[in-house]
């Protein structure tokens, strides 16, 4: 193994180990959600590193095995002894290469999974509230989900992102902007008794800065799909409440015929 093989072997083992300790234990306090979250986030970004790595060896593996392959070749018509030789270095570059290219692929699976299990993290953190974040509580808070925007860090200090939204029953919808930056935030949902496809989706208001706005859906019936969005930097991930099991889900995971609705686009 070369010096830089042994460096990625190394960073691997430490990253993972962070990864393992984040996921051993639940978070029981907010401070303690985000922190598992910040260093989940950091484990992400070493397991992205080593994929970015580990392609790169890929690649150059690769370009070996065909240069190898080339001077075998020429060999075996020169009639030249090396060419069994050369054709046993171009497997072996050929064999490195897609070994590598497995790592990176694995190292790639892990970022994303890490990285969810971050947002996780976080948005467990937002349901437990503390004071700075007091919108739920272990006692009985407000919200049953939360789901914040991967946006820049906020004005806490926490290095978590800086908007959110969450909901409370299905009927309450909370959105609070974190971050003194001159973009607004609110959230987008559509209800079960909205027409497929045609009604919705609905907004709520826009939150004040610093603050949170709270939304009741009244007679557009349950929240059943929501993100949240602010100006100039996007909406986050979508999420939907799977009634078998009562979960919320990633409305990218779930196909059209498992939601069994069609759901209209996100503005």
């Amino acid at each position: 193994m070369t010096s830089i093989g042994l460096v990625l072997a190394v960073a691997f083992a430490v990253s993972a180990a962070m990864a393992t300790r984040a996921e051993a234990a639940e978070c029981m306090t907010a401070q303690a959600c985000f922190d598992k979250a910040a260093s989940q986030r950091a484990a992400a970004r070493d397991f992205f590193n080593q994929g970015v790595w580990f392609r790169e060896y890929s690649k150059q593996y690769f370009v070996l095995a065909e240069e190898y392959n080339r001077i075998a070749r020429f060999a075996f018509a020169a009639g030249n002894p090396q060419a069994g030789w050369a054709k046993a270095a171009a497997d072996d570059f050929s064999t490195k290469a897609v070994e590598n290219a497995n790592a990176a692929d694995e190292r790639f699976r892990q970022a994303a999974f890490t990285s969810a299990a971050a947002d996780a993290s976080f948005e467990r953190g937002l349901l437990i509230g503390d004071g700075s974040l007091a919108i739920a509580s272990s006692s009985g808070g407000f919200c049953d989900t939360a789901l914040h925007h991967p946006s820049d860090p906020d004005a806490f200090g926490s290095g978590a992102p800086n908007s959110y939204a969450c909901v409370r029953n299905k009927h309450w919808i909370r959105v609070c902007d974190r971050h003194v930056d001159g973009n607004r935030v609110r959230a987008w949902f559509n209800s079960n008794i909205d027409r497929p496809a045609v009604d919705g989706p609905w907004a709520t208001q826009w939150a004040p800065s610093q603050g949170c706005v709270t939304h009741n859906v009244g007679l557009k019936g349950n929240i059943m799909r929501y993100r949240v969005c602010v100006e100039n930097q996007g909406c986050s991930r979508g999420v939907y409440f799977y009634d078998d099991g009562g979960i919320w889900k990633d409305v990218s995971w779930i196909p059209k015929d498992e939601a069994g609705y069609i759901w209209p686009p996100w503005p």
